[in-house]
């Protein structure tokens, strides 16, 4: 595909804010969301699309790649879910 990182990433952005927004509307719907938790989580997810959206903007391209691939919060996931088994598990 011929999508270029930022733009990708942007849409990625999107997508985190219009599901969110989704999933309190329909929680408040069934009647099971908590409205302090709801504010947080939306006005949460809005601001740090916006805020990541910026960096993303600003940031060149290679280190965006390499913190996307190699970054902290990837390396956790591997060393704690997929080095003990061999393959991705919880168990």
């Amino acid at each position: 595909m011929a999508i270029n990182f930022k733009t990708a990433i942007g849409s990625s952005l999107l997508v985190d804010v219009i599901t969110t927004s989704i999933v309190i509307y329909v929680y408040f719907k069934k009647k099971t969301l908590n409205i302090a938790v709801g504010i947080i989580l939306g006005v949460g997810a809005i601001i740090g699309a916006q805020i990541g959206s910026a960096i993303a903007h600003i940031l060149p391209v290679v280190p965006l790649e390499y913190f996307f691939q190699y970054g902290p919060y990837n390396g956790i996931l591997y060393d704690k879910y997929v080095l003990p088994y061999g393959k991705i598990g919880y168990e």
